[in-house]
């Protein structure tokens, strides 16, 4: 998991932050801490930033920034046509682009390999200072719970917001429990996994439609004159948003 992590974050550095390469190092980033979650010690997980969140944290967030431009720049082409003021926000946003790609590299150049070694070579159940390890396994399960609950907190006309806690915790546990499968392959009659790729999927369109409003609101903090048809773009972004949170709710509690 670190070799592949390390792959991707060559790729970003070398193509100068394309977005399939963020996208892929985001999705390697969070591989490697979904390991954490899985291997490290109790006292490493149990509470505040783990060792790998304070180590990547701040290339991770600098990563974040260029995938919702990035994003946001498409979504703006696919709202262009019936908005054309969407237009003016890809563009504004192109334009800030390159400095958010130079700031990304620079914090993945300041990220450590041997560091990340040090840590990851500290996952060993053996030196658990004679106490029983806690399982992968059981670790999967409780990633599982957090999810039922998660979903269970979010009310049936939820705002795109409520989602956020749901979207983080099936993005874990959908890598953890890729993790836990390459090591435990599924054996006749045990429980089929939920589909987290789907709801991983359908959360991150909602979660993108979020970022795209958040730098429309900016947007328009800079351009009152625009005011108008800022208003009628927000509308057709935020009903699109609710359609899809609809829809994926409506799945979701029937499942």
């Amino acid at each position: 998991t670190l070799r592949s992590w390390k792959r991707a974050r060559d790729r970003v550095l070398e193509f100068d932050a394309r977005r399939g390469d963020v996208h892929q190092w985001r999705i390697a980033t969070r591989r490697l801490l979904a390991a954490e979650q899985l291997l490290a010690p109790a006292s490493d997980i149990r509470q505040g930033p783990t060792p790998l969140e304070r180590e990547l944290g701040r290339a991770f967030r600098a990563a974040g920034r260029v995938r919702d431009a990035q994003v946001s720049i498409a979504l703006a082409r696919g709202f262009a046509a019936a908005h054309p003021v969407a237009r003016a926000i890809g563009g504004a946003l192109r334009r800030r682009l390159p400095r958010r790609r130079c700031k990304l590299q620079r914090r993945l150049e300041q990220v450590r390999v041997a560091r990340l070694r040090r840590i990851v070579d500290g996952w060993n159940p053996a030196q658990a200072r004679g106490k029983p390890a806690e399982t992968a396994s059981a670790r999967l399960s409780r990633a599982r719970r957090r999810i039922a609950s998660a979903l269970d907190s979010v009310p049936q006309r939820a705002a795109p917001g409520a989602l956020h806690r749901l979207r983080l915790e099936v993005k874990q546990a959908r890598y953890m429990a890729d993790i836990v499968a390459m090591r435990l392959p599924a054996k006749p009659g045990h429980r089929v996994e939920p589909p987290l790729a789907d709801w991983q999927r359908e959360l991150g369109a909602i979660a993108d439609l979020a970022a795209f409003d958040a730098h429309l609101e900016r947007y328009a903090r800079r351009e009152p004159a625009r005011a108008t048809e800022l208003r009628r773009l927000r509308r057709a972004l935020l009903q699109r948003q609710r359609q899809l949170v609809a829809t994926f709710l409506r799945r979701r509690l029937v499942a």
